[in-house]
């Protein structure tokens, strides 16, 4: 009975035995599950920032070229738009100055009567008889000729023939019509010009108007 009971004894610290090993190393598996969780945690928790950093950057980095994207639109429709307004304003410029100009035109070619021509006749030979100088211009009239330029088609005015036979006696001038001066004369002897003419007054404050709009 005993040997039998010893027997037993044995069998019982024998599987507590077995019991205790399987515990210890259910144990240390535990441990181990553990600390592989933890060391997963870490690694994510790491992954995660570094993700994190990554997408800050380039969050940054795409503001940043949509920024200069948007700055450079901008910059591109600004330039765009300004050379709309200059090319709108010298649209306008043009068109107020054609106007002016036709409309100046109109109303000189309606003034531009047989008194006014002879008035500006009877100026332009006083101006003749005032140029210093007579006598080389008379001896370059014989070697070049002279051409007189009329706005019409007709005879010299007898006081301004008086005024050019005085100032070249010996030269034969030749006549030339010149619509575009409205009403008035230009005298050409080889480079030189004289004139006196209401074309060239409109084209003096056509400039003036033009020089005053540009500043505005």
């Amino acid at each position: 009975l005993l040997k039998a009971v010893e027997a037993r004894q044995q069998q019982i610290e024998e599987i507590n035995l077995k019991a205790k090993t399987a515990l210890n190393d259910a144990l240390a598996k535990q441990n181990l599950y553990d600390k592989k969780i933890l060391e997963f945690e870490k690694g994510r928790a790491e992954l995660l920032k570094k993700v994190q950093t990554e997408a800050d950057t380039l969050q940054k980095t795409l503001l940043k070229e949509v920024m200069k994207a948007s700055d450079e639109a901008r910059r591109k429709m600004k330039t765009s738009l300004l050379k709309e307004k200059k090319t709108a304003d010298a649209e306008i410029e043009q068109m107020i100055l054609s106007e002016f100009k036709s409309l100046a035109n109109k109303a000189f070619k309606e003034l531009a009567g047989t008194n006014l021509q002879t008035q500006i006749a009877s100026v332009f030979a006083e101006k003749l008889l005032k140029i210093p100088h007579k006598d080389s211009l008379s001896q370059e009239s014989l070697r070049f000729g002279a051409v007189l330029e009329m706005a019409q088609k007709e005879k010299i005015p007898p006081v301004l023939e008086k005024a050019l036979s005085e100032l070249l006696p010996q030269t034969k001038i030749k006549t030339k019509q010149n619509p575009d001066l409205i009403c008035g004369f230009i005298l050409r002897i080889h480079e030189k010009e004289i004139s006196w003419n209401l074309s060239k007054f409109l084209n003096d404050f056509s400039a003036e108007l033009e020089k005053t709009i540009k500043e505005e």
